[in-house]
């Protein structure tokens, strides 16, 4: 699997993922986004609902990886389809952490805590991506923490 199919597991995709456009925009929503959040909603409940735990479980195994392999991440915040990342203690500003992930094939996003990122499983990820991510996140940042 290359880099960028591993990317696909954690990147950002506004379409799926309101809440990151809602944190990071700097820009008012466009009035058909706001129109288009209930329609999206539906549609997940209807067709999605019963694969959520599929989400949450991955999410699980990729925080437990990356716990394992030295990245900060607090099991006990790892109840759905979140996985949040403290590069603080790595000595990294989430914008350092960001472009050295990207240059391995990973994205991560911002969120609103000063020092964390945020991965997030959903439909399109596979179990051959959290492993791939599982392998490039801490590789990433062990060489940030060792410049």
């Amino acid at each position: 699997m290359s880099d960028r199919l591993a990317s696909r597991a954690l990147v950002v995709r506004p379409e799926a993922r309101v809440d990151a456009i809602l944190a990071e925009s700097r820009r008012p929503m466009p009035r058909w986004v706001w129109w288009m959040l209930p329609v999206y909603g539906v549609y997940a409940l209807e067709h999605n609902i019963d694969r959520l735990a599929e989400d949450h479980a991955r999410a699980r195994r990729l925080g437990e990886g990356l716990y394992d392999a030295g990245v900060p991440v607090d099991l006990e915040q790892v109840e759905t389809n979140f996985v949040q990342v403290d590069v603080g203690p790595l000595g990294l500003s989430p914008e350092e952490a960001l472009e050295r992930l990207a240059q391995r094939g990973v994205g991560l996003s911002m969120t609103v805590h000063p020092t964390k990122l945020r991965a997030v499983t959903h439909l399109d990820v596979d179990d051959e991506d959290i492993d791939r991510a599982t392998e490039l996140i801490p590789r990433a940042l062990g060489a940030l923490a060792r410049a």
